[in-house]
């Protein structure tokens, strides 16, 4: 054998084993918190997102399932692509430009959002107008019973914290303590002003239900988290409100239940609201409370009852039989 024969077949073997070695790199580069993906996914995925941000004059490397991304160093953004990378998997590859637009454009512009509000957040003046409140359960709040000292919240509701927010472009973030003593504005007023920004920003849709004995059920429902703040507003709709106070319902941070409590009927409006809150409740976005409430005075009384929305049993206080009973019809 030759000397160029060696040489051919010396040249083959390095290029066979430099191929089969780049189709072995490539496959188990792949890392776990893409592993959904092939070699060949996962590569466009990448270069996609990359040529996102280069287009846009933006660097950008990613590892460990985050994308660090800006014009220098000092600018560094960093966002986390677990999420878009299981969107992506779930669509055709043709989608996924669209959808990767549409998460980084999002994710900026919140972050744009958040980054402009810490520069201002120390002139109240600039951002009083973002203040807003909103419904929580109390079991979504970390350490309830500690939360008071890291944010800015009370119950009103039981079982529900009433939480100062900031209701931003993008997302709603929520006001910390340490933010708030900036202000120098005690708890009371900061909750009257988001009150007030709600009312103005907010409008939910209404709609009516009337029962065979004439109780009239209200259903105020939007697409924002913060409808079912209006039951906090319920003192606006004096109609909604009877001799006896209302019976409310805040399954969902996209809904309130009304009725007032007119006459002694209001029993057959409470049967009738509890299976509406309890499934609401279970199924809408953003669940609140399957607690049924009576509203009086200003304040609000659990009205408790058992079993669920098929079968249940209405179980109320004693207060609240005795203020029917006064009550005509």
């Amino acid at each position: 054998m030759t000397f160029v024969h060696y040489l051919i077949m010396f040249t083959f073997g390095v290029v066979l084993i430099i191929g089969v070695g780049f189709l072995l790199f490539r496959r188990v580069s792949v890392p776990q918190w893409a592993s959904f993906f092939t070699s060949e996914e996962y590569h466009q995925f990448t270069q996609q997102i990359k040529s996102w941000f280069e287009t846009r004059g933006l660097y950008a490397t990613i590892d460990e399932g985050i994308v660090t991304a800006g014009t220098k160093p000092a600018d560094d953004r960093k966002l986390d692509l677990a999420g878009l990378a299981q969107a992506c998997e779930a669509a055709t590859p043709s989608s996924w430009p669209e959808i990767i637009d549409d998460h980084f454009s999002f994710q900026l512009e919140a972050l744009e959002n958040t980054e402009a509000l810490q520069a201002d957040i120390r002139h109240f003046d600039r951002v009083r107008h973002l203040l807003a409140v909103r419904l929580m359960p109390r079991r979504f709040i970390d350490a309830p019973d500690a939360a008071a000292a890291t944010l800015v919240l009370r119950e009103d509701l039981e079982d529900v914290f009433t939480v100062l927010v900031f209701d931003l472009p993008t997302r709603v973030q929520t006001v910390l303590r340490s933010e708030a003593r900036l202000w120098e504005i005690d708890d009371e007023e900061l909750f009257r002003l988001g009150r007030d920004n709600v009312r103005d920003n907010c409008r939910p849709d209404a709609g009516q239900e009337t029962l065979p004995n004439g109780v009239v059920i209200t259903a105020l429902t939007g697409s924002t988290m913060f409808v079912s703040t209006h039951a906090l507003l319920i003192q606006d709709h004096p109609e909604r409100i009877g001799p006896g106070g209302a019976l409310v319902g805040v399954p969902d941070r996209g809904s309130l239940l009304l009725s007032p409590i007119a006459s002694r009927r209001a029993t057959a409006a409470a049967e009738a609201m509890i299976p509406m809150i309890y499934g609401m409740h279970r199924d809408g976005p953003g669940p609140v409370s399957a607690h049924l409430y009576w509203y009086r005075d200003g304040g609000f009384t659990t009205l408790p009852y058992s079993g669920d929305a098929q079968s249940f049993s209405f179980n109320p206080p004693v207060e609240f039989t005795t203020m029917l009973e006064q009550l005509d019809g």
